[in-house]
């Protein structure tokens, strides 16, 4: 009987537990539109050399539900042109395809941060010609209260040039 009792005690722990972590996995909400904010965004490499405005989205509208994110970005053109591209992603770990401004193909997946506080945008960029240009993975998270979405971009492009990016929204 003790037996018995003990063993339904931990059951029971262990699923307050795991229902606990299924409820912070969805506590963290992206949604909203964002506006890149130039004042905290540094265009620039380690050596001090530019990087392009267009390397980064301007602005970004997210829709967050149970099942993924539905991200509106608006990019510059490599002739500063507005334009949006829509990716759309599900938290199961499926890759889904998209073309970005630069007329690149993406494939796309989205991860949840190990620790549930964040998302992971891992995408892989092909040229129309389906010639590796880029690999590329974004850390999401909220600081300032659920204020300010950093987006911290890490880029690979063929041929082993690495940069990163850090880019500071501001919630509209």
């Amino acid at each position: 009987m003790k037996r018995t009792k003990y063993l339904l005690t931990a059951i029971l722990l262990v699923s307050t537990f795991l229902a606990a972590s299924r409820v912070k996995a969805q506590s963290v909400n992206f949604s909203g539109k964002w506006q890149i904010d130039t004042t905290r965004t540094s265009f620039k490499m380690p050596d001090g050399s530019p990087i392009p405005r267009f390397v980064i989205s301007q602005a970004v509208a997210v829709t967050q539900t149970p099942a993924g994110v539905m991200i509106d970005r608006t990019n510059l053109t490599n002739d500063l042109q507005e334009k949006h591209y829509l990716q759309q992603m599900t938290f199961d770990g499926k890759a889904s395809q998209t073309v970005s401004v630069s007329g690149n193909n993406e494939t796309d997946v989205l991860a949840w941060s190990p620790d549930k506080s964040g998302l992971i945008v891992s995408i892989t960029s092909t040229s129309p010609d389906n010639q590796p240009v880029a690999k590329i993975t974004e850390t999401w998270i909220l600081a300032d209260g659920g204020k300010t979405l950093l987006i911290d971009k890490q880029v690979e492009q063929t041929g082993g040039f690495k940069y990163e990016i850090k880019g500071y929204y501001q919630k509209q």
